[in-house]
This record gives C-alpha cells, sequence and structure tokens, in this order.
C-alpha cells in the first residue's frame, strides 16, 4: 500500500509526506533507488524547512520528579486502601446475606412449629367433663409446676405427648 502511495519504481524509496487526512497522505517530495551520500544530504536539506523541529522535553527538577514519585505511591496506595474497603463491604454483605437466610429459616422453622402445635391442639379438642370413661392426668412441669388435664380413656397415649408439646416443652 505504502509503495502504491509512493508509486515507487525502485527501492530504496525515501519521501516526505504531508499528513492532514491519515486517509490520503500526500507526497511532496521523493528519492528512488540507491544514491550516492551527498545526494541523500541535498535531499534532507531542500525539505528540512518543510520538517518541524522536534519539540525538546522540558528538565524536571529533582523536587518535582520526587513529588511525583511520591504522588504515585500515594495514589497507589489509596487503590490498594479502597480495594480492601471494597472487599471488607463484600464480605459484609456476604455476612448479613448469610443472617438474614438464617434468620429467615428459623422464622419459617418457628412457623412450622406453631403450625404443629396449633394442630396437635386442635385434635386434642376441649378438655372433657368429668365422668366414668375420663382420667386426669397431672403432668409435673420442668419449673417444678403441676398441671391437671382430663383425657378419655380410648384414646392412645401419644395424645398425652401431643398435649405437652402444646404446653411448649419439647424433647421430653
Amino acid at each position: 500500500m505504502v509503495i502504491k502511495l509512493l508509486k515507487a519504481t525502485t527501492l530504496p524509496t525515501l519521501a516526505v509526506l504531508k499528513v492532514r487526512d491519515p486517509a490520503k497522505p500526500q507526497v511532496i517530495d521523493r528519492l528512488e533507488g540507491c544514491v550516492p551520500f551527498d545526494t541523500f544530504l541535498e535531499f534532507l536539506d531542500k525539505n528540512s524547512s518543510l520538517l518541524r523541529p522536534r519539540q525538546k522535553v522540558p528538565e524536571v527538577s529533582p523536587r518535582l520528579l520526587q513529588e511525583r514519585i511520591i504522588r504515585e505511591q500515594q495514589d497507589r496506595e489509596l487503590e490498594e486502601a479502597e480495594m480492601i474497603v471494597r472487599e471488607r463491604y463484600k464480605a459484609e454483605e456476604i455476612k448479613n446475606a448469610q443472617i438474614k437466610k438464617e434468620q429467615e429459616e428459623e422464622m419459617k422453622k418457628q412457623m412450622i412449629e406453631e403450625e404443629k402445635r396449633k394442630r396437635k391442639e386442635e385434635s386434642l379438642g376441649a378438655e372433657p367433663n368429668p365422668g366414668l370413661d375420663i382420667a386426669t392426668i397431672s403432668f409435673r412441669m420442668p419449673d417444678g409446676k403441676k398441671i391437671e388435664r382430663r383425657f378419655k380413656k380410648d384414646k392412645k397415649i401419644e395424645i398425652l405427648y401431643d398435649y405437652v408439646e402444646t404446653l411448649g416443652l419439647k424433647n421430653f
């Protein structure tokens, strides 16, 4: 593509280009083939007015250089500190999410237990009136309190366990 642009017929080719639009650079002058050194220098002298002198890079004072180094170090330390804070924030979010999940699971478990207790309470029904087919049972609670309740004699022993569970006792 460059050879087509320069319309070079022999190599090496040296050219001075003017580039205002990168899509269409303009060839100002060219030197083709192996030429004597004097011809090469004349080419450069002839086109030197077209060349812009290279801008000198201003010399940096040691104090300014030290300030730049310190600023770069501070920027790195700031980035590290921000990264640590972000990591802590993420860890805190994960911890909070886990706590929330555990609380929700505990609430769900409590709701299930409460529903279970209500079902057992409903299956017990009302306390029957005293009679021949009724037994009065006394329960001694862990705090020393005594609770009595009447049950029908034809019921299974399981109903006693259900009753104790409705009182809020577990693992008895």
